[in-house]
This record gives structure tokens, sequence and C-alpha cells, in this order.
């Protein structure tokens, strides 16, 4: 990894930590702008050393649009003026971490505090301050509880699947990926509490290689992924998405 964003010091000092990823994120779930990218497990055989990284406390927040001029300059920059070359550290010294949605609006944070655990060796790295603001692991209170509608039935998603499986007999496709979304309402009085016990559920029962949890203040987001959007190495791009077949 040959590009980090400065941090102060950006310097990656050895740290002893009584706890695993999990336990480390539990302790600082409480930070605001709190993420956990979580190398939750099932990696593939040939995968690189995994990483788990914890930040909180972003200095900076960047919020727009990356198809405005204006507002893509203004994130370019703020990336620039915080780059660091560190090739020998292979893992970030600091970071933009957030999203872009699908209509180019992006939130991005700018964390110069980080935990980040190398899975291998069981090694915890720091970077900053964050170390000091970790509390200890505690059972995870009960999510809050809401009630959950999706936009398929299971009649109805059966009937979409039996759709797909003859448009691919047909030949007319060769792969579908049906998806179901679901929502719900907070109940009143929870809008100030946190969804990881939720996320931490989501890990126990579908651990994956690139799972996450982010809360913007905005939003809260929550994922568990098997497969790579894109992973950079040098000069070089992988991609891993999902392979489906029949």
């Amino acid at each position: 990894m040959r590009e980090h964003l400065r941090t102060s010091p950006a310097v990656p000092r050895p740290i002893e930590l009584p706890f695993s990823p999990a336990e480390a994120a539990s302790g600082l779930c409480h930070c605001p702008g709190f993420l956990f990218l979580d190398s939750a497990g099932n990696l593939p055989a040939n995968y690189p050393q995994p990483l788990s990284i914890l930040a909180a406390f972003p200095e900076a927040t960047l919020r727009g649009s990356l198809h405005e001029p204006d507002d893509r300059a203004r994130l370019q920059a703020a990336v620039d003026s915080r780059t660091i070359e560190r090739p020998d550290c292979g893992f970030p010294l600091g970071g933009a971490f957030g999203t872009i949605d699908y209509d180019g609006r992006y939130h991005f944070g700018l964390y110069p505090n980080l935990l980040v655990h190398a899975h291998r060796s069981g090694q915890w790295f720091e970077v900053g301050t964050l170390a000091g603001h970790l509390r200890p692991p505690r059972p995870a209170p009960s999510p809050v509880p809401c009630s959950w509608t999706g936009n398929f039935s299971r009649d109805e998603f059966l009937a979409a699947v039996r759709t797909a499986q003859e448009y691919i007999a047909a030949g007319d496709i060769y792969q579908v990926n049906l998806s179901q979304r679901f929502r719900t309402r907070l109940p009143a009085g929870s809008a100030d509490r946190s969804f990881f016990p939720l996320y931490e559920r989501l890990r126990q029962f579908s651990p994956a290689p690139m799972a996450a949890y982010l809360h913007t203040g905005a939003r809260e987001i929550l994922s568990s992924s098997p497969e790579t959007f894109l992973r950079l190495h040098g000069t070089s791009i992988e991609t891993r998405p999902i392979k489906g077949c029949l």
C-alpha cells in the first residue's frame, strides 16, 4: 500500500491489546464517527494479509457530489494534502473513509486515529491515540426492537426465482442477482441508539472477508460481503465478484 493519509504523528506503533477486533469494536462503538472495517471470516485461500481497521473521531467531514467539479476537487485536495508515502508499512496510516451513493453523492470523514489488527500475527498497531478511548468490552445490549418488512413476500420471491430460471434456460440471460430490501421504523426514543448490536449479530451469523460497520451520524451502514469490488496492488487492479452457477 503506497499512499496513506497523514496523521499527527503518522507513525504506526505496535501495542498490546487483550481484545479481538470484535471486542475492541464493542469498546469503541460509543465514539463519534466510529467505523469498523472487519475481516470477519471465510477468507479465500490466497487472500493477502487480512486486516481489521477501527477508527473514530474524524478531524473533518466532507460532503458533496462527484458530479460537481468543485466538490470533486475539494475532496481530491483534502486527500492530496494529507497523502504521504510509506511503502514499507502495509496498512493505512489514517484515511478518508465513507460512502459514495449511486447518484454520486459522497460523505467522507478524514480519520487520523486508527487501530489496525493483523489477523495472521495477531498483532495490534495504533496510529494516533484511539486506544485511549477503549472501554472494556461488555455483553452487547439487545438490538433496537422493531418490525421489518420486505418488498417481496415468500411466494413472490419464489416466483421471481422461477422466472429467472426460465430466462436462463432459454438462453436470454446467464445470471441473476435477486435481492430483497427490508424496511423498518424506529420506535419513539430510539433515535440516539446504535445499531451496532445488530451488526454483531450479522457478523456472527454471516462472517465475511469484507464486512463493515460505519456510523456517519446521518446513517449507519451494516455490511457483510464475500465479494471485493476493487483492490489495488501497485499498478494492478483485482476484482472478486460473487460467482453463481446452476
